[in-house]
């Protein structure tokens, strides 16, 4: 059997203490922050290859979104957002997610809800 490599710290050196793996941020919320639309639209932008934002559905319940980092891209995505009719409520939560640094935006019924936002009873 040939002698095993050293892990490698992906920048092609070998590791030599504890792998550490990039950590991102998520703005974590409940899906009673946002419109039943907004669901709608999120359930649809996730089945479509044309799209306004980037969705991932999280289980029966949820919704995982990309923020982009980028200020250019994000305020493409944001005006995108606006066009497709996404509620002022959801456009306002996806702004303090990128503000805040975050790269996700999870929208899940079980998650809190803060104060200080819309809340939408459907």
């Amino acid at each position: 059997m040939p002698p095993q490599k050293p892990p490698h710290n992906g920048r092609g050196a070998a590791a030599t203490g504890p792998i550490v793996l990039p950590v991102e941020r998520v703005a974590v919320l409940s899906t009673g922050h946002v419109t039943k639309e907004d669901c709608e639209k999120l359930d649809q932008d996730f089945q479509r290859s044309e799209h306004a934002l980037i969705v991932y559905v999280k289980d029966e319940y949820g919704f995982w979104v990309y923020v982009p980092s980028d200020q250019a891209v994000f305020a493409e995505t944001h005006q995108n957002a606006q066009q497709a009719g996404y509620s002022e409520a959801f456009l306002h939560i996806f702004t303090l997610a990128r503000n805040q640094g975050c790269i996700w935006l999870m929208l899940d019924r079980d998650a809190e809800q803060i104060d200080g936002l819309p809340q939408f009873d459907w």
